[in-house]
């Protein structure tokens, strides 16, 4: 069962109920209320920005938004029906600034297994993701697709794009290894802004953190009420 939603920024969205409707307002809640990608970078006009982990699109969906017509999305999602209904929210939006691909990014290419969870938000490529004791169940594998796998830096370069203004990653404790399959982009400084989402597991915060400071980054950790902590890193080329 699907059903259409109005975003706070007049964004429809088409969603479906596989989940609770728990978590699908919880995502808006994320998104929209506590503004916990845009805490400290803010999409901006003509900004390019990569959305690594896109889900439905209500991210992309608020980005497309914000850059208008000369900015772009690109959009990323591995899992079928999520990829789905992340093209239909582009569509029935008329954006034509967001570019979805059906794609998982990682620190290599070729194919892997997605463990598809029975919530939609929490599909990885890893088997075991830490939780919180009450998201267990609704995270238990009931399902295991294989996907095309590729690195940003490769993805770049295929789509000719020079740089990204803002790279933001949420893909359910594989954010280092997206990070390590950019390492070119990164040493270029081709990448001005990063936010992830750093807290699936324990260590994942200071393991991101202290591979973004050697290459001159400069980092922030920010501790989100509810959700956890999310990095945020800028190149030294920004003022």
């Amino acid at each position: 069962m699907k059903s259409l939603l109005i975003l706070p920024d007049g964004n429809l969205l088409f969603c479906s109920w596989r989940d609770n409707p728990f978590w699908i307002w919880a995502i808006i809640e994320e998104i929209y209320y506590f503004q916990t990608y845009d805490r400290l970078f803010k999409p901006e006009k003509n900004f390019t920005i990569v959305d690594v982990g896109a889900h439905i699109g209500i991210y992309s969906l608020k980005a497309a938004k914000n850059v208008g017509k000369r900015g772009r999305v690109i959009a990323i999602e591995p899992e079928n029906k999520n990829y789905e209904l992340l093209v239909k929210n582009v569509k029935i939006n008329r954006y034509k600034n967001v570019i979805p691909l059906k794609l998982a990014l990682s620190d290599f290419e070729g194919k892997a297994r997605l463990y598809v969870k029975s919530m939609t938000l929490s599909h990885s490529l890893q088997k075991n993701v830490e939780v919180q004791k009450e998201c267990a169940l609704a995270r238990e594998i009931v399902d295991i697709t294989q996907v095309t796998v590729t690195t940003l830096n490769n993805l770049m370069n295929e789509l000719e794009v020079p740089n990204i203004d803002l790279l933001k990653i949420d893909v359910e404790g594989v954010e280092f290894e997206v990070l390590k399959g950019s390492d070119n982009l990164l040493a270029q400084y081709r990448i001005s802004k990063i936010v992830s989402a750093a807290y699936h597991t324990s260590d994942e915060v200071q393991i991101i953190k202290d591979y973004l400071e050697k290459l001159g980054y400069k980092v922030n950790i920010v501790k989100v009420i509810r959700y956890g902590k999310f990095l945020y890193a800028m190149c030294p080329l920004v003022r």
